[in-house]
């Protein structure tokens, strides 16, 4: 695991895109280079043999940290890599001061974060237009 400065904001937009799925325009919003190096956000990488098998954002608030944008490609899914990367994240935030950690989980990732000691709080509901 590693953090990543906004000088490789391109390397963690193209690993968000491959692991969220999504089009690169839109996971270069998500790794601008103005946000990797504010004052008390970190993104992370996981890498493998030189390849990205998960990421994942902290913001850091006092002694809360919120943990967004994590992702893993499909085919690196079930090896464990996003629980390393999300206990490496845990402990790089109890190390800057955090007490306390939220998210917002996927169905997916919510046995995860349960196995951590996280509970469910709320459930939002997300609208889009039909297609």
């Amino acid at each position: 695991m590693r953090e990543v400065a906004e000088s490789e904001h391109e390397v963690f937009a193209a690993a968000l895109a491959d692991g969220f799925g999504t089009p690169r325009d839109t996971a270069d919003a998500l790794a601008l280079p103005a946000l990797l190096d504010a004052p008390g956000m970190t993104a992370f990488v996981l890498e493998l043999d030189g390849e990205f098998v998960a990421t994942g954002f902290n913001i850091l608030s006092g002694d809360q940290v919120g943990m967004f944008n994590g992702s893993v490609p499909p085919r690196h899914r079930g090896n464990g890599y996003y629980r390393a990367l999300v206990t490496a994240r845990l402990r790089h935030a109890v190390g800057s001061g955090a007490r306390h950690a939220f998210t917002q989980t996927s169905p997916m990732s919510r046995p995860l974060y349960a196995s951590l000691g996280f509970r469910l709080a709320e459930t939002w509901t997300y609208l889009s237009a039909e297609s």
